[in-house]
This record gives C-alpha cells, sequence and structure tokens, in this order.
C-alpha cells in the first residue's frame, strides 16, 4: 500500500507557480466581472488594490498599466495581458528542462 501511495505522489502533476497565478487571476477576474453585473462604475478600493498586487507579482509594467484608473473594464483588459502572459511562462514550465547543477567543491 505505502509502495502504491510513494508512486502516486511521484507521479502526481506539480503545479508550478505560473499555473497557481493563473489560478488566482481568474479568481480575481471572476471579482471583476461581478462588479461589472452590478453595474459598478468603479471597482471597490479593496478589490482594486488585490488586483494591483497580484499584478505588481506578475510584472511591473502590468501594475503600472493598471495605474489608478478603477473602471472595471480597464482593469479586465489588464487582467487579460497578465493572464496572455502567465500563460506563456506556463508553457514554458511544463516543458522539460534539465536539473539544475548543484556544485558540490568550490
Amino acid at each position: 500500500l505505502m509502495l502504491i501511495e510513494r508512486t502516486a505522489a511521484f507521479r502526481r502533476v506539480r503545479t508550478g507557480p505560473a499555473r497557481k497565478a493563473l489560478r488566482r487571476s481568474d479568481a480575481l477576474m471572476h471579482l471583476v466581472e461581478s462588479a461589472r453585473e452590478r453595474g459598478l462604475r468603479l471597482l471597490p478600493t479593496w478589490a482594486w488594490a488585490a488586483v494591483a498586487r497580484f499584478l505588481g507579482e506578475v510584472d511591473d509594467d502590468l501594475r503600472d498599466d493598471l495605474g489608478i484608473d478603477r473602471r472595471p473594464e480597464h482593469v479586465v483588459n489588464v487582467l487579460f495581458e497578465a493572464q496572455e502572459l502567465l500563460m506563456r511562462r506556463a508553457q514554458v514550465e511544463r516543458e522539460p528542462a534539465l536539473a539544475p547543477i548543484i556544485r558540490l567543491f568550490s
């Protein structure tokens, strides 16, 4: 039984940072879309701040593109750009790569 569990854990697909960020962007996108559905002209400050923090983690240029504009249409467009960037990063993460070389002696 333990051998089966070990094998399953070894084969389990590991989620990379880009995939995790994509999930966060989906949640933020849902938040902004719900604000649009409610007819809000401006995104609440706390929601805009969450998007700004997220974009700062993804790419500084995207955070700069967000600026201080809290209109849901603008925020959604910038989040789409972030998702495009994250999808490219996720694709690179999934490609096979060599393990990093760890030097034993200096």
